[in-house]
This record gives structure tokens, C-alpha cells and sequence, in this order.
């Protein structure tokens, strides 16, 4: 709402103040007539009793305005994504330290998937304000141009807002595979280990000759490549599965046409080598690419 607006509601509130004034109406004198002490009693207590009555009513209609204007004003500045996008939760870092700092938005159960081109974090103490990168790689391949794409949500996704650089230079979608990363990459927050097992990837068929090898792959950790010396009783088949296939490209390649490949998750970097966020007495609000809030923060 415009500053015109706003003048022309107060003009209103004021009309109304003199309006209500000037009806304050009198007592009418009907009937016998009392005597004067009577009259001059009776007036005197009727008329504060009206009056009251009237200023209490008065007041009353003042407040409900006020809160009308408050509401509209509130709604003027409220995006058309309010309660679609939500800020859920912010991590700050006490020691200026970006890598620890962080702020998580949440998509809820939306009509179509929202694009974040054009939003940005403002803080409301500092005044300080960062806009939010309109692209993501899809799928981050290490030494390769990955193919980004436009960070767009549907319902239910999460982002992570994380304000220092990407260890692997770029944004990116959480897929299964990326717990692998974390075996060379330090994440805050970190990635989920959530691969798929090694077993149910592996071409090795159960044999009495291939049993040994099945078993040490049955043993093998998710989202971890083998540090250990294989037996030279392994085939080459089963050596080179475990030391050359167990690894996020491999991983990549093999699932990235199913279904499940991606997560509705983002890690998002702003790119900063301090801070942005106070780590108390904080409030941030997200803004939408019009600039009006789409969620507020106090931390």
C-alpha cells in the first residue's frame, strides 16, 4: 500500500473521530416537566453516561480500523508465495566462520513448482542482502561441464541456503549418489550416505569360486570407495568392480535414468568468505523477485 493510500485511511480514521463527536446527541425533554434541581441532575447523569458509552464505541471503531489498515498494509507487503515457501530453520556460526553458516527453505504442498529467480535473504538488522542463484548444476560430474538448470521447487523440496563457497565449485541437486562426495569434500550440513549397497550393483555371480569376493562386497560400506588390499585370489572381474566401479561417476552412470536418482534437496552456495547473519537478535526475511516476504525469520 502506497503512502497515498495510507494517507487517505488516516484522513478516514479522523472523519470518523469528528463525526462521532458531533453526533453525541443531547437528552430530549418529553413529558411533565421535572423540576430544574431534577432536570439538571438527570441531564447532567444521562449525558456522561451517553457520552461515555459513545467514546468507549468511538474508540472501539478506531482500534478495529487500525487494525484494518495494519492488515492491509500487512497484505500489501506479503508475496503471493507466503506459507508456500517457508524459512524452517537457521544455522549460525559463532565463530565468523561461513562453511558453518546456513539458512534451510521448505516447500509445502504447492499448485505448480515455484522458480527462486529473482529472490534474495535480507536481514532486517543489518540491512545486509544477498540474492539467491537462479541456477543449479542438475547433476555435478567432477571434471566435467555440468548442465545447469534453473532452480525451480516442487512441493515438499528443501534448500540450503549455505553462505561461503562450494568445495566442488558449483551448486548442485542432491542425487543418491552424492554421499560419495563427502569421502573428499567437507559439507555443512552433510550430505546424507545414502548410496545404493555395493552388493545389489555388483555383476559378480554367486560362485564356490567367487563366494570370498560376493562376501567382502556384502561387507562394504555405502557411499565409500575400498581403501583395503584385495586378495590375489579375486578375479579381475571382482578386483575391478570393487577399486574402479564403487565410486560417485560410476554411481552416476549406472542409476541417473531411475527414477529415484534425485532427491528434492539443493545445496545452494552464496559464494561469501564471511559471515552474512548475526548470530543472535537476528531477523531475515526471504523476499520474493518482487521484493515483497514470502516467510520472516527471528533467531
Amino acid at each position: 500500500m502506497g503512502k497515498d493510500n495510507n494517507g487517505f485511511l488516516i484522513f478516514i480514521v479522523a472523519v470518523l473521530v469528528i463525526v462521532v463527536f458531533f453526533n453525541i446527541k443531547p437528552i430530549s425533554n418529553t413529558g411533565t416537566q421535572p423540576s430544574d434541581e431534577t432536570i439538571s441532575a438527570g441531564n447532567t447523569a444521562t449525558t456522561a453516561e451517553e457520552i461515555e458509552n459513545q467514546i468507549e464505541d468511538l474508540q472501539q471503531d478506531v482500534a478495529d480500523l487500525g487494525k484494518e489498515i495494519e492488515q492491509a498494509v500487512l497484505n500489501e507487503k506479503r508475496s503471493p508465495f507466503f506459507e508456500k515457501v517457508t524459512i524452517d530453520y537457521i544455522r549460525t556460526s559463532y565463530n565468523n566462520n561461513a562453511s558453518d553458516e546456513y539458512v534451510q527453505l521448505y516447500s509445502r504442498d504447492l499448485d505448480a513448482p515455484i522458480s527462486l529467480a529473482g529472490w534474495k535473504l535480507r536481514s532486517r538488522y543489518t540491512g545486509i542482502s544477498v540474492d539467491i542463484p537462479q541456477t543449479v548444476s542438475n547433476t555435478y560430474l567432477p571434471n566435467r561441464q555440468s548442465l545447469e538448470t534453473q532452480l525451480v521447487l516442487p512441493s515438499y523440496s528443501t534448500v540450503y541456503l549455505i553462505s561461503t563457497r562450494s568445495p566442488v565449485a558449483e551448486s548442485f541437486r542432491i542425487n543418491i549418489c552424492t554421499g560419495y562426495l563427502e569421502e573428499n569434500y567437507d559439507f555443512y550440513p552433510s550430505l546424507s550416505l545414502s548410496c545404493p549397497y555395493p552388493i545389489d550393483d555388483s555383476p559378480i555371480t554367486l560362485t564356490p569360486s567367487t563366494e570370498t569376493c560376493v562376501d567382502f562386497i556384502k561387507n562394504m560400506s555405502r557411499c565409500k570407495t575400498n581403501k583395503e588390499q584385495l586378495p590375489a585370489s579375486f578375479s579381475q572381474q571382482c578386483t575391478q568392480y570393487i577399486n574402479l566401479e564403487l565410486n560417485y561417476p560410476h554411481c552416476v552412470y549406472r542409476h541417473r535414468t531411475d527414477s529415484n536418482f534425485y532427491e528434492n534437496k539443493w545445496f545452494v552456495y552464496l559464494d561469501r568468505g564471511t559471515t552474512l547473519w548475526r548470530d543472535r537478535n537476528e531477523t531475515i526475511d526471504l523476499l520474493d523477485a518482487d521484493g515483497k516476504i514470502v516467510d520472516t525469520y527471528t533467531n
